[in-house]
């Protein structure tokens, strides 16, 4: 993979802010932000493949570094860092609360969390101890050109400049006192997070202690971008600052000012929103009440800080698209994972809606769109354009995602149909052939006994629905003797009609967004005794006049053996107005269930395939 490059050579930027542990929101946001760079790029791509530079404060520098210093994708830098927030704050919110306000003068003990984020750096970085300044060509690990930096700040009150950033390059800026430390990766982690609240201070000699700047006044690293980006690109210019928040701006006042400090009054709201989390069994209410006022009021200046911030920079600049989405719990949950299904539930449906501009303005600064012909290979990476705005509304979201890239992420997303041709044709070595696929496959996927599939055969009416396990699937297959004709359209009437009959019932109700969309995979190795392409036009058509999704039915039909009769007649499928619901896949040679699972998971959406030429 290499480094791409953006629209007009400008600089992307992108600033993730701190406040509690509540990155989740930011990482769910940038996932989604990737998909549509992927999409524009048509190629997998990390967010190392197109930041110049990523950097963070807080809980956003730990993201930070995981994206840019360790170059990981989204869905990992989610995994990792659920981890270390549960490292730090256990998984029972009661008993952090009352943990957590006892503890407010040294922060909660950090062995735990240290341990967790060295397994991270060695598992990603090959070595505990890697140096935050990347290496070059000798470095472990691929971030491929992207910069990092990270922001603390100095607990020596004698220092005229205490605030300082650790970085993934070198600078001629003054680096923080001892001057010739070399500073470690997960050191950079530690003090950005370091404070009296979460983790206490980090010690690089006894004489010299770090911690979080967002308490020191710089909870964005707004504040530094204009000097580093001078030292890195002085003669180029930054084209996309894309800035993602915590939430927390419902904390601040509409029109913040520098001046402005919470009142006992202001805070009030939230101090009994903290309050009401203790046990009843607490003793020492009237000391925890005053260490929640503190808190909410250190937090109160935290928020000010980083809306003020961010005005005073989008003053001067244009560049900057601020995202701060809703996480659906209060400004006083300050860790996410407590409320890890409300969260996700909350930004995603936010995404569907007002966030979509805001995702595409960034995508759209940060890789130039791809004009190229698309290819197949290309089409993985593609997120399936827009359904017609007449669509019904309230489907199933799982219709505008990517296709799934394991098995048994398709098996649970899909409602996945074998049809299978059991002619007379299919008699002999290629009827054994089939059998070996699909049970190697129902071993492979279905071992877990929690996904499953139906089954149906050409010249037999009988549907095995919810089938799971690969006895089930042998003892299904079994009961089959190849024998009769072809009816390929015959059946896939039957199975299709059955399924837009569904959705019709489920329009305007809950119902409908729990309809998964349908995959048909038909096998067969014959030219059809009947007209299937006829079954596919009118199927199309009802299913534009009822404004379904056109993700919502999918085929793929797969030739087993080397028919040189059937290549045409399955290519027949595609003529006509089927709306590119259908896709054949002529395949020569033997038929093993590896190659028949890549045949699966490389199904691309109806409305994908539209794009490929033919």
């Amino acid at each position: 993979m290499v480094f791409v490059s953006s629209p007009n050579n400008l600089k992307r930027v992108l600033i993730i802010d701190g406040g509690g542990f509540r990155g989740l929101g930011s990482l769910l946001v940038l996932e989604e932000i990737m998909k549509v760079v992927q999409s524009r790029a048509r190629q997998a791509l990390l967010p190392c493949d197109v930041f110049d530079l990523i950097c963070g404060t807080s809980t956003g520098g730990l993201i930070a570094v995981l994206l840019g210093r360790l170059g990981l994708d989204c869905a990992t830098a989610i995994e990792i860092y659920r981890k270390l927030t549960t490292s730090v704050c256990g998984n029972d919110e009661v008993v952090f609360w009352e943990r957590f306000l006892n503890s407010m003068d040294t922060g909660l003990d950090s062995a735990r969390f240290e341990r967790e984020l060295a397994l991270a750096i060695e598992r990603y970085a090959g070595v505990e101890g890697t140096l935050m300044v990347s290496q070059g060509g000798h470095d472990v690990l691929d971030h491929r050109k992207t910069n990092t930096f990270v922001t603390l700040t100095s607990e020596a009150p004698l220092y005229d400049n205490r605030t300082h950033c650790i970085r993934s390059y070198t600078t001629r800026s003054r680096q923080p006192s001892p001057s010739t430390h070399q500073w470690l990766i997960c050191e950079a982690v530690r003090g950005t997070l370091a404070s009296s609240l979460f983790l206490p201070s980090l010690f690089i000699t006894s004489k010299h202690s770090f911690g979080d700047a967002a308490f020191a006044g710089f909870s964005s690293p707004l504040g530094f971008l204009t000097e580093e980006a001078k030292d890195l690109w002085p003669n180029d210019k930054i084209g996309i600052v894309a800035s993602l928040g915590p939430g927390l701006s419902s904390l601040a006042p509409t029109t913040p000012r520098r001046e402005w400090a919470a009142t006992d009054l202001y805070a009030k709201k939230y101090v009994d929103k903290i309050m009401a989390k203790l046990p009843s069994s607490v003793t020492n209410q009237e000391a925890l009440g005053a260490n929640a006022l503190n808190l909410v009021k250190r937090f109160v200046a935290l928020a000010v800080d980083t809306e003020i911030s961010h005005l005073e920079f989008a003053a001067t600049q244009n560049t900057c698209i601020r995202v701060d989405p809703p996480l659906g719990i209060s400004a006083v949950d300050l860790v996410d994972c407590f409320h890890l299904d409300q969260v996700e539930k909350t930004v995603k449906e936010w995404l569907r809606g007002t966030g979509k501009d805001y995702v595409f303005n960034i995508a759209s600064n940060v890789v130039e769109l791809n004009k190229e012909p698309l290819s197949v290979a290309a089409a993985r990476f593609v997120l399936p354009p827009p359904p017609p705005a007449t669509t019904n509304p309230g489907y199933n979201p799982q219709l505008d995602e990517r296709r799934p890239e394991t098995m048994i992420a398709y098996l649970k997303n899909y409602r996945v149909f074998f049809v299978i041709d059991d002619s007379g044709s299919m008699d002999g070595a290629r009827w054994l052939e089939t059998g070996d696929a699909l049970l190697e496959i129902a071993e492979h996927a279905l071992q877990q006994n929690v996904d499953e599939v139906d089954i149906r055969f050409f010249n037999n009416s009988t549907v095995y629905r919810g089938v799971k396990g690969a006895s089930t699937v042998q003892m299904i297959f079994n009961t089959v003797r190849p024998a009769g004709g072809t009816p390929t359209g015959a059946t896939l009437k039957v199975v299709i009609n059955e399924h837009i009959d569904r959705l019709d019932e489920a329009v305007n109700t809950a119902a409908y967004a729990t309809i998964k969309p349908l995959d048909i995979i038909v096998l067969t190795d014959g030219v059809p005794t009947d007209r299937p392409n006829d079954v596919l036009v009118t199927a199309v058509a009802r299913m534009k006049a009822a404004k379904h999704h056109p993700n919502a039915v999918g085929v793929q039909i797969v030739q087993i053996g080397d028919d040189p009769e059937a290549v045409p007649a399955l290519k027949n499928l595609m003529s006509g107005d089927v709306g590119s619901i259908v896709d054949t896949v002529p395949y020569n040679g033997q038929l093993t269930p590896q190659k028949l699972e890549r045949i699966l998971l490389g199904g691309l959406h109806p409305n994908i395939r539209a794009m490929i030429p033919i």
